[in-house]
């Protein structure tokens, strides 16, 4: 019964839930509702070059910060991704991650 009612009550109005138009290479206006369901193509399209004007996959070589290197493991030769592959890039990524906040000259 109460997904009758929830039927008959009619779609929500769906321009209240389209993000804003960003501009590439500006920061994402965030201040207004959410859209309802996430969709990448609408909200990553601006991210990545508004990250790479503010610099952020530059590491400073000039910097007096204490450097932070990690070795990347080589390709998996048989080319089957598995879950192992996800795992060992979160963990890279989250180390990586907390050393930039940490203070450390990271790329």
């Amino acid at each position: 019964k109460r997904k009758n009612i929830k039927r008959e009550a009619g779609e929500e109005n769906p321009e209240d839930y389209i993000d804003p138009e960003t501009p590439f290479g500006e920061k994402k206006n965030l201040s207004c509702q959410m859209a309802k369901q996430y969709n990448p193509s609408l909200v990553e399209k601006s991210w990545y070059t508004w990250w790479e004007k503010a610099d952020f996959f530059v590491a400073d070589s000039g910097s007096s910060k204490p450097p932070f290197v990690i070795v990347l493991p080589p390709p998996n030769v048989t080319g089957a991704l598995h879950i192992g592959h996800a795992l060992t890039c979160a963990i890279e990524d989250t180390i990586i991650r907390w050393r930039r906040m940490s203070g450390y000259n990271t790329l």
